[in-house]
């Protein structure tokens, strides 16, 4: 019954670091860089890079599955006679379920909502109030600007 007195030994104190949002980030950025790069190339040196603005993500069931909105940028570049030119692209939201597998992260599905008159149809259903009243601001509250910067840097970095 008696006091017990810890320390830290002069050392300071930090919590341990949860990097699990994190790693499930990595995994859905590699995951649509790998879709990207899937798909037909008419340039051989053609990089597909992603960047892109989480809005919400929602632990499905603990510790093994979650749900990430997201606003995705993926575009392509290639470089042609020292010029590095844009190729292909997409803008647009995502619904992803990430699994825990092991000791790794998997990107179990990924949904898009549809084109033309089935698009609000979709984000309605996809997406909460939240998220979509967000989704309707990418445009104008400066997302689309930061999330291009990120792969403008993505590119300078990767054909430098």
């Amino acid at each position: 019954n008696e006091e017990v007195l810890c320390s830290t030994w002069g050392f300071d104190y930090f919590a341990p670091v949860d990097l699990e949002e994190e790693n499930i980030y990595k995994v859905i950025r590699t995951y649509l860089v790998m879709e990207a790069e899937n798909e037909a190339k008419y340039y051989d040196n053609q990089k597909s890079f992603v960047a892109m603005n989480v809005y919400l993500l929602t632990e499905v069931e603990k510790d093994r599955c979650w749900e990430v909105d997201a606003w995705v940028l993926c575009e392509t570049y290639y470089e042609e006679n020292g010029v590095v030119q844009q190729d292909s692209g997409y803008s647009i939201p995502h619904k992803f379920t990430v699994e825990k597998q092991g000791d790794e992260y998997v990107v179990t599905d990924s949904r898009i909502p549809r084109d033309g008159s089935y698009y609000p149809e979709d984000l309605k259903e996809m997406f909460s109030w939240s998220v979509r009243n967000s989704i309707n601001k990418v445009h104008r509250d400066g997302t689309i600007d930061r999330l291009s910067l990120d792969i403008d840097e993505q590119v300078e970095l990767y054909f430098d």
